[in-house]
């Protein structure tokens, strides 16, 4: 069962609670996690949404501007919604949003990234490719290891650093090309 940001649970298409946009925004990321829609699909119009879910498209509007600051959709006047690929800055967002308003502690935080890192290493490693492969060698073999937590954390905002930018990332005083 999966549990939305808002605290409702998903099914085939769940119950309609009083607040119908956050229901239809729900039910359009149930669809989106399904595979319905995929990175710059066209979603369907206000009027077919309406129709489909049986809603008013003023519902449909409030909804998508839900889904647009969650930061699944894109809404261009006169063109409509589409999926928005995913970014980490969306998902940074979704959670320290997650975090702030619920008054979570440190260790919260750290069970959240337990539970995320687990399942993204997994993606990583099915998803991987041989230049990922030869990236990692040639990354682990420039580097010095300084297992300190401090290092650690350099070595992360480093090699982040050099994602952003293009550029070659220093890891623990080793240069690495980019």
């Amino acid at each position: 069962m999966i549990i939305h940001m808002n605290g409702q649970s998903a099914g085939a298409v769940a119950a309609r609670p009083a607040r119908l946009p956050l229901w239809l925004a729900d039910q359009v990321e149930e669809d989106m996690l399904d595979g319905d829609y995929l990175v710059d699909a066209q979603l369907p119009t206000e009027s077919a949404l309406a129709a489909r879910y049986g809603v008013s498209r003023q519902v449909v509007r409030e909804a998508a501007r839900l889904l647009e600051d969650r930061g699944l959709v894109n809404i261009r006047p006169g063109r409509g919604m589409t999926v928005a690929a995913p970014g980490i800055e969306t998902i940074v967002q979704r959670y320290r949003s997650v975090l702030r308003r619920d008054g979570a502690s440190f260790s919260d935080l750290m069970q959240l990234r337990q539970m995320i890192e687990v399942d993204m290493s997994a993606l990583a490693a099915l998803n991987r490719t041989e230049a990922d492969v030869g990236r990692m060698r040639e990354i682990l073999a420039h580097t010095s290891w300084d297992t300190t937590v401090g290092a650690m954390e350099r070595v992360i905002e480093e090699a982040l650093a050099g994602r952003r930018d293009g550029a070659g990332t220093r890891a623990s005083g080793a240069t690495v090309p980019a």
